[in-house]
């Protein structure tokens, strides 16, 4: 970037020898030899010229006094010279002096001649003031004068990264780079990566970026970080250079760590983020995985865990991730006050998808709110919200007290099931407009407000009448006992390619004396026991007709889906299938939950397949055979 006084002619009185000085002054300044120009330079007293070089010389060398005693001399020879006001503007930001140095940059703006760099240096103070958006507004306009200048369009993507704008971000990034600024490749692809970017796509603009800056060592680390998943050996290549470019980088051994664990070195992967903590103890990200790869280890791994994590918020209290994370491992243990106050952290962390609904009306923290209306809404999945429902009456009977009344917001599918709810309630469908409101809480958020005791009366749903006389006539002829399978979740779950069943690991069932019937709604594919297994659900049904067919069976199986949940909701029997890394709400080793009753949980130990876990439930199976 050049400075403001580079265009500037010499300003003085028309002395030839005074001009061949500042003409030898100015060859060595343009020469890089800094000693000798401010040499000269200092030999020249009373000119403005020779003050604003003095100023330009403290710049490169990075002597803020130098560079504000130079220009404070040209502004009491001329107090209208913008450039002037510039340097002086960037010494006082060099000390941290922002206040300051935005006013004369200011001023600088206003006098001229280089507005361009007095508005970079501004929005530059502004960023580091925390004024991400006036930064903006600032750089947004210089872009109209000044459409394709590299050093503009760097400084206003910043803005635009910091304002929580990363597409326009990475739009001038882009610009930028394709203008030859070199560092525009890795904030490109820094960007990219934070929004959760992965592939060809990141790792080009990484590349891209190393061929012109190969000893960056920061860019090697976080080319690493986006080729963990596509490119695993270009991710171990890149981040062992980077460790020896700067081995003494604690945050390098943390995209090593990842690797280490990703090849099933679990001890390697802890060992290596100790070593980052040996170098920082401070290094969040390292404690941070610490505490999750600790959670594994036998037997104290989640006791270890919670430590970290609490470690974690001492050093960034607004890790939203490690309150999460912490809050699950309180949950699965039965630490219910600390899991349900820290699982509020959910709405923060952007990879969950749950933000909070954007309402104007206040959240409710169970304060009284004498004659108003109470919002609980939908949040997450149908078992989700099949599972929470149960708090409804609790909080109903709170706010009437009060002389108030609580709407449920409810997913189309379950609207037929809460029959009983809008005795105490109004129930509404997502996506319906709502009635007026007070308050707002999501539906998992009510047991950290009103206590951890978790309701376990069941049935808390009810089937309509008519939607059971149907069923009833429909099955009427299917003999005993009547078994129903679940045995996949949605294919879009984080978890899913543990819980859900590949077709032929259901082939233990085919030893049974009798035939199953499918609560899959739909169908996906066909019936994987062929005619052992009764397809009975059809586009246009919803859980109420599941539902209905669950009071008619004598056992559900499924697993951890929404199925399981409504079976548990209406005090049936059912049998919960688990993966090896069960949702925190089935807690640890139980074969029960305080949430159903009459729930039994089937857990797949680590290295077992569903066949083999199928296969040992057909001796109580076979028991429900009337012959």
């Amino acid at each position: 970037m050049k400075s403001p006084s580079s265009s500037r002619p010499p300003v003085g009185p028309v002395n030839p020898l005074r001009v061949l000085h500042l003409q030898r002054a100015q060859l060595f300044l343009d020469a890089g030899d800094l000693d000798v120009a401010e040499a000269l330079y200092r030999g020249i007293t009373d000119d403005i010229t020779a003050d604003l070089a003095l100023a330009e010389i403290g710049r490169r060398r990075g002597h803020p006094a130098l560079c504000c005693a130079a220009a404070e001399r040209a502004l009491c020879r001329d107090p209208a010279r913008g450039d002037g006001e510039a340097y002086r503007g960037l010494a006082l930001k060099l000390l941290s002096r922002l206040d300051a140095a935005a006013t004369s940059l200011t001023r600088a703006r206003r006098l001229g001649p280089d507005r361009l760099w007095s508005t970079i240096h501004l929005a530059e103070i502004r960023l580091l003031q925390g004024q991400s958006e006036a930064a903006r507004t600032l750089l947004r306009a210089a872009l109209v004068q000044w459409p394709a200048h590299p050093d503009l369009l760097l400084q206003a993507a910043q803005a635009e990264a910091a304002s929580g704008a990363p597409g326009p971000a990475a739009t001038g990034y882009r610009r930028a780079a394709r203008l030859g600024v070199v560092q525009a490749w890795r904030l490109l692809g820094d960007i990219l990566l934070a929004q959760r970017h992965g592939g060809p796509a990141v790792i080009a603009v990484f590349r891209t970026g190393l061929r012109f800056r190969p000893d960056d060592a920061g860019c090697w680390n976080n080319l690493a970080i986006a080729a963990r998943t596509s490119s695993p050996d270009q991710a171990r290549t890149a981040v062992r250079r980077a460790l020896r470019i700067d081995p003494g980088q604690a945050q390098f051994h943390i995209p090593l760590s990842n690797l280490l664990y990703d090849q099933g070195r679990s001890d390697d992967a802890i060992a290596m983020l100790r070593r980052a903590l040996t170098l920082a103890p401070d290094q969040t990200d390292a404690w941070f995985n610490l505490a999750r790869l600790s959670v594994g280890q036998i037997p104290a791994g989640i006791a270890l865990a919670r430590r970290l994590y609490r470690r974690v918020l001492t050093l960034a209290p607004d890790h939203a991730r490690a309150r999460y994370n912490d809050a699950i491992l309180a949950l699965m243990t039965g630490d219910f006050a600390a899991g349900w106050a820290g699982y509020e952290a959910r709405h923060h962390v952007p990879e969950l998808g749950c933000p909070p609904r954007p309402f104007v009306q206040p959240r409710w923290h169970g304060e009284p709110c004498p004659g108003g209306t109470l919002l609980l809404h939908t949040e997450q999945g149908l078992g989700d919200t099949i599972q929470f429902l149960r708090f409804v009456p609790t909080v109903a009977a709170l706010w009437q007290s009060w002389g108030g009344h609580v709407v449920v917001e409810v997913q189309p599918t379950l609207w037929r099931l809460t029959a009983v709810l809008s005795e105490v309630a109004t129930v509404v469908v997502t996506g319906d407009p709502l009635p007026d409101f007070d308050r707002t809480l999501p539906l998992m958020s009510v047991p950290s407000v009103i206590g951890t005791t978790i309701p376990a009366q069941v049935p808390y749903l009810t089937v309509p009448d008519l939607v059971t006389r149907h069923w009833q006539e429909r099955l009427a002829d299917w003999p005993r006992p009547r078994v129903g399978i679940a045995w996949r979740g949605n294919p879009g779950h984080g978890n899913d390619h543990e819980r859900s069943i590949v077709p032929f690991a259901l082939a233990p069932l085919l030893l049974l004396p009798y035939r199953l019937l499918s609560l899959q709604q739909p169908m996906p594919g066909p019936p994987p026991l062929g005619d052992r297994l009764l397809p009975i659900f059809e586009a246009g049904h919803d859980m109420a007709d599941c539902a209905a067919t669950i009071q008619m069976l004598d056992l559900v199986i499924s697993v951890d889906t929404a199925i399981g949940h409504l079976a548990g909701a209406l005090g049936a029997p059912v049998w919960l299938l688990l993966p090896p890394s069960s949702d925190w709400r089935w807690q640890l080793d139980r074969a029960d939950t305080p949430w159903y009753p009459t729930m039994r949980l089937i857990r797949r130990r680590p290295g077992q397949d569903w066949a083999e876990v199928l296969a040992l439930l057909l001796p109580d199976l076979y028991k429900l055979a009337p012959y």
